[in-house]
């Protein structure tokens, strides 16, 4: 009876620490979206920048200064206004 009881706790213990580590990977997974969007919101990003580097380097070529390249924050927030301006 005792060593059912043993057999019963080890694999308790087993269970909760795999689920923990699927916790810790769920939870950083989730924060990654959060901070970093979507992959396809990661790629329209990485279109806007070659295209306003683009841009940029033919103003410096006609003498004209650059304009400002957003980061990947101020990008997303122009987006996220846009988005609710459609509602």
């Amino acid at each position: 009876m005792k060593a059912k009881w043993t057999v019963i706790g080890a694999t308790c213990v087993l269970v909760a620490s795999l689920l923990q580590g699927c916790l810790v990977a769920a939870i950083g997974a989730g924060v990654g979206a959060a901070k970093y969007g979507s992959a396809k919101q990661r790629e329209a990003y990485a279109t806007y920048r070659n295209e306003a580097e683009k841009t940029n380097l033919e103003r410096e070529k006609a003498g004209l200064n650059p304009n400002k390249v957003l980061t990947y924050e101020e990008w997303r927030k122009g987006v996220e206004n846009s988005e609710d301006d459609k509602e």
